[in-house]
């Protein structure tokens, strides 16, 4: 082993000395030894754990001094080895499996608060133990952040917000693993799901892709817009709802439409460097197209009927620029339930009640273009110029 901890008494009961403190320096002064920190334990108590068995002692009575040695070797050694070091039998002498930190912290007892706590200056080691420590307290828990990652209460989309930036930098292949073994959990557990799958169909610039968004504002919940590119997938960051964005028979294969569409039985979905499991509670699919002429124009030669495709869309909704119509899956009559009428809110959020004016204009220009300089018409010969007087005349009228 590389690294090890050696506890002992100092004496034994009858007062005979155990461990020579004065045979130390030479001892941890071997050149196989890389690091070492030491510590004099004399103000810890026996706890009820440690005197089930023995009636000598009382909780709360003072143990025997005993002295924790925390070694680091250059190369592995046996134990055999390093209880002859030590002139101490094998049982002295225990592997650190778990962070050579935590040892060095133990032997102040700060990651133990209930025991006695130990000055740092109390510490004996070939480097300085107080700046060591002042380092491990504002070194950020890499362990932590893992498990928040893997307990999904970080996730790929919000992870700047919750990481600071220089950790990010500095532990981003931990990072990366950790968002990658999530997603591995997730589909080798997640075999079911509750998704719900929205069709919006209407003409451009009516609002679709705004509404989606909304619908996710509105319950508070994270959206990734999908790629236009061939990847469909591509950015996807485990968002809470996905946005299939104008999508577009190039995509994907009826048959993996209908499996990323199931709202009962968890899938992957393909992407260019490995697949990515779904994480959505909602997802939404915009096309300029209905849902017949969709099926129609980019699946008709494919072998499912529509009807597999109308059932995964349990809401059907048609926009216009004044309205939207929404419709259910009925599933006793395998069909979409009439339309209820709506307004739709997206007019009234992001089209102006008023026309621009001319002022709008200059105002407009002015902070686009503050080094521009409007022309004095007065100042004009007149030869070659002749002013639009009337608003309907102008080009983008």
């Amino acid at each position: 082993m590389r690294q090890c901890e050696v506890v002992t008494r100092l004496k034994d009961n009858d007062g005979n000395v155990l461990f020579n403190l004065e045979k130390l320096p030479t001892i941890l002064g071997k050149s196989c030894i890389k690091e070492w920190a030491y510590i004099v334990h004399d103000q810890c108590k026996y706890e009820a754990d440690e005197i089930k068995d023995c009636s000598t002692y009382n909780i709360g009575d003072l143990k025997p001094e005993h002295v924790h040695i925390v070694v680091k070797f250059d190369y592995p050694y046996p134990f055999k080895y390093i209880a002859k070091m030590f002139d101490l039998g094998e049982n002295y002498i225990s592997r650190i499996n778990g962070k050579y930190e935590d040892a060095l912290i133990y032997l102040s007892h700060r990651n133990a608060p209930d025991k006695h706590q130990y000055a740092y200056e109390e510490v004996k080691a070939s480097f300085n133990y107080v700046e060591e420590m002042e380092s491990i307290a504002n070194k950020p828990d890499i362990d932590k952040i893992l498990k928040r990652i893997h307990a999904g209460e970080i996730r790929e989309f919000n992870k700047t917000l919750e990481i600071d930036h220089m950790v990010l930098n500095k532990y981003k292949r931990q990072i990366e693993d950790g968002f990658k073994i999530r997603s591995e959990y997730l589909e080798a557990t997640q075999q079911d799901r509750n998704l719900s799958v929205i069709f919006l169909t209407g003409e451009s610039q009516s609002g679709k892709t705004s509404f989606a968004k909304l619908i996710a504002k509105e319950k508070k919940l994270s959206y990734f817009v999908s790629s236009s590119s061939n990847d469909f997938m591509y950015g996807y960051k485990q968002q809470d709802v996905i946005i299939a964005d104008d999508i577009r028979g190039s995509t994907f294969s009826l048959s993996d439409l209908l499996k990323m569409l199931d709202s009962n039985t968890a899938s992957t979905v393909k992407s260019r460097y490995h697949n990515k499991f779904l994480n959505c509670s909602i997802l939404i699919l915009t096309t300029v197209l209905s849902i017949e002429d969709f099926y129609k124009n980019v699946f008709s030669e494919e072998c499912e009927p529509i009807t597999q495709l109308k059932r995964r869309c349990q809401t059907y909704i048609e926009f216009t620029k004044s309205h939207i119509y929404i419709s259910q899956w009925d599933k006793k009559k395998m069909k979409y339930t009439s339309p209820i009428t709506y307004n739709n809110p997206i007019k009234g959020m992001y089209i102006p009640k008023d026309n621009l004016t001319a002022r709008d204009v200059e105002t407009h220009v002015a902070d686009l273009f503050p080094f521009l300089k409007k022309t004095d018409l007065a100042e004009l010969d007149g030869s070659d110029f002749r002013p639009v007087e009337d608003e309907d005349k102008l080009p983008f009228n």
